[in-house]
């Protein structure tokens, strides 16, 4: 008992433990239903998220590190955080419509028009490279009020 303990304090199993279940690949199959786990392919997407909330709380730490050195008045808030939850919405809801099949001059519709909203394949390269830029602008906001604070401090 005092092995498990110890292997419990020591080690972190129930990260390693979710690690493992990430690898896993397992499809299952019914007449009318399916259900699947992508494997390592969800085991990056799982990452992803993770090293995205750590990024968000490096740079809280940033400022509250700023905040107690003197080097900004208060932590930096800004107006485009709403793009994520905007953007994870926009790229959920997929629609679709077209015309009339079209057999005329070489395109990659077979239809006289169609209107796509969202893209499958590119949702999830979409949110990360947005929620990429939000914190870039998060981080310029912070490094030019810690510019704009110095250059008062130093007057």
């Amino acid at each position: 008992m005092k092995i498990l303990k110890t292997v419990s304090r020591d080690y972190p199993i129930v990260a390693i433990a979710l690690l493992l279940l990430a690898c896993v690949k397992f499809e299952y199959q019914t007449a009318d239903s399916a259900f699947y786990l992508p494997g390592l392919v969800g085991g990056l997407a799982v990452l992803a998220i993770v090293a995205t909330v750590l990024l968000f709380r490096i740079f809280n730490a940033a400022q509250d590190a700023c905040v107690a050195r003197g080097l900004i008045p208060s932590r930096i808030r800004s107006k485009y955080d709403i793009l994520i939850p905007v953007g994870i919405v926009v790229a959920a809801f997929q629609f679709r419509w077209v015309g009339e099949p079209f057999h005329g001059a070489a395109s990659k519709s077979p239809y006289r028009w169609e209107f796509q909203w969202s893209d499958p394949g590119c949702n999830l390269a979409f949110i990360a490279a947005l929620i990429g830029v939000v914190l870039l602008i998060r981080i310029l906001y912070l490094l030019r009020a810690i510019a704009s604070a110095s250059n008062v401090k130093s007057e």
